[in-house]
């Protein structure tokens, strides 16, 4: 299991890109300013436990460990995901509380993206696991995610397990 001190040692290498008036970035539980985890946990409160319905505990505890990814467009977060450590949830490096505030204009494909970029060079994943909703498994499957389970229940949702693996040429070293 990796500790949070050894995501500390990414503080330095922060990542914050720019697209006019879009602002993507990736940072440590402790990095977040107190208006990028208010916005972090609105959002993913707005869309996982009010619109679909579903009364669970997403405080778990998991965030002081994970890396974030947020998306704003201005001032308004559009888009959030977490990057998981290996040892933490599950075996491997995970990503999860996918969420966007608005639907069909990319936002998804974008912090999605972000975050796998973030698993594998911060967190050296070379293999991906993710809880997804049954209903959303194509969407993950466009970057190469595979099921790996039956559908189970999870917070009240279909869910099944993916995996992703680094092709071969990705894991030589030569």
């Amino acid at each position: 299991m990796q500790s949070y001190d050894f995501l500390c040692t990414f503080a330095l290498d922060l990542n914050i890109s720019s697209m006019g008036k879009e602002k993507m970035m990736v940072k440590s539980f402790d990095e977040l300013t107190k208006k990028e985890l208010y916005d972090a946990l609105f959002l993913r409160a707005k869309v996982f436990v009010v619109e679909q319905e579903c009364a669970y505990l997403d405080l778990d505890y998991l965030d002081q460990k994970c890396l974030h990814c947020l998306l704003y467009d201005k001032d308004e977060l559009v888009a959030y995901a977490r990057v998981i450590p290996a040892g933490l949830q599950h075996e491997d490096v995970g990503i999860g509380r996918v969420v966007t505030s608005r639907q069909g204009q990319g936002y998804g494909y974008r912090i999605f993206a972000e975050a796998m970029k973030a698993a594998k060079e911060k967190l050296g994943a070379r293999r991906i696991e993710i809880a997804s909703q049954a209903y959303i498994q194509n969407f993950y499957r466009q970057f190469g995610f595979r099921a790996a389970s039956e559908e189970y229940i999870l917070e009240f949702r279909p869910h099944l397990t993916m995996i992703w693996e680094a092709p071969e040429s990705e894991n030589d070293p030569t």
